[in-house]
């Protein structure tokens, strides 16, 4: 539906979530699936296949956290317990949402470890699509001339496995992604052509961000191939 959107010029602009391609509602099982509670919920593998599948197509522009860093408290404070002093589980009574943000990059680069998709295809979803949709493509989203010397170094072979929220920099006392194996990391983040982010540290100065004014191009609103495959 929505190759064929875009095939016939329509504004229609998909976007996935970490959470979204790493995770399914096994995840909703044991004592502390409430945590991980969100909406839309996770799906099943055949979904999740379908993800990957629409971004090798370019059918999805972009890919976002929906970062939502509740703590375990704020997550439980309306559960009830029930004889066994366990939480009884109830989506009405939770606080909606996951905490992602630092993920959401690792999880397109395992993606790549695991032939689901080219790099190219990451690097659509992940910021040439995403500046194009969101009227910043006069600035960001591509290593042109004239844009902002923005890049992430990637270490192709790192395998990082997440423990926990003790090993990540979200404020957040617990993770979704909790077991699971990354292959593949940022190493270094650049921003308009000063490190940043080195080896996991943060090494910037306060004050480094910069705002940028948006404007939506008409291009964007004709057809969703901007980007030479």
């Amino acid at each position: 539906m929505l190759l064929d959107a875009q095939a016939a010029g329509l504004p229609v602009y998909a976007e996935t979530c970490a959470h979204y391609l790493r995770l399914t509602d096994e995840s909703f099982r044991g004592e502390d699936g409430y945590l991980n509670l969100l909406s839309p919920p996770l799906r099943k593998k055949a979904d999740q296949d379908k993800l990957w599948e629409a971004l090798g197509k370019k059918a999805i522009y972009c890919t976002g956290s929906d970062h939502a860093p509740f703590t375990i408290a704020e997550k439980s404070m309306r559960l009830e317990k029930g004889p066994d002093g366990r939480y009884i589980h109830d989506f009405t009574k939770v606080c909606n949402g996951v905490p992602g943000i630092e993920l959401r990059l690792p999880a397109l680069i395992n993606g790549v470890s695991e032939g689901r998709i080219t790099w190219e295809q990451l690097v659509f979803a992940n910021s040439y699509g995403a500046a194009k949709v969101f009227g910043m493509a006069d600035k960001k989203g591509a290593l042109s001339p004239g844009l902002d010397a923005d890049i992430v170094i990637i270490d192709p072979n790192r395998e990082r496995v997440i423990t926990g929220p003790e090993m990540l920099h979200m404020h957040c006392d617990h993770t979704p992604f909790r077991g699971l194996r990354f292959r593949g990391w940022p190493e270094t983040t650049i921003l308009r052509g000063k490190i940043i982010v080195q080896d996991g540290e943060w090494v910037g100065s306060r004050g480094d961000g910069r705002f940028v004014r948006r404007r939506i191009e008409p291009e964007v609103l004709k057809s969703s191939r901007w980007y030479a495959d």
